[in-house]
């Protein structure tokens, strides 16, 4: 029976007995399917992403990139729009500037009207949100980081 409640994915901190390797892959399966994957073409090629792994989706010169949580860009032929419409059923994500939507998990601090995201390869990128967004983006903010906690 304890075993059965350890495999409840959100107690594997506190593993204290042996557990059958098995199971332990059956449970880290089922917490990697629970992230949704994104799909989208760059450079003419499928390329599928976790959300979880997209820091920040971007446009600049007319064109879409998606950038990684490890500082990898992908050039993509989706415009704003689109995206915007295939994240905005993702509580993670958030739209602070017409230009930009950025994964709240890599967020660490907004000052004043920059945000500042933080890649797991270690580069800072500061974002300016637009005037008239910036309100709700520090109260999406604020509500992501009460639940971290």
């Amino acid at each position: 029976e304890y075993l059965d409640e350890a495999m409840d994915l959100g107690v594997f901190r506190f593993l204290e007995k042996l557990v059958e390797k098995e199971r332990l892959f059956s449970a880290l399966d089922i917490i990697t399917e629970q992230s949704s994957k994104i799909t989208f073409v760059s450079e003419h090629l499928p390329v599928t992403l976790r959300e979880r792994e997209i820091a920040c989706i971007y446009s600049f010169e007319r064109k879409t990139y998606v950038l990684t949580d490890m500082g990898v860009r992908y050039p993509t032929i989706q415009s704003m729009k689109e995206w915007l419409r295939r994240t905005e059923n993702i509580p993670c994500y958030s739209h602070p500037h017409y230009s930009y939507i950025v994964n709240m998990k890599y967020v660490i601090r907004v000052d004043g009207k920059d945000i500042l995201i933080k890649l797991k390869n270690g580069t800072v990128i500061r974002i300016e949100a637009s005037q008239r967004r910036i309100n709700k983006f520090r109260n999406e903010f604020a509500t992501v980081m009460r639940c971290k906690f």
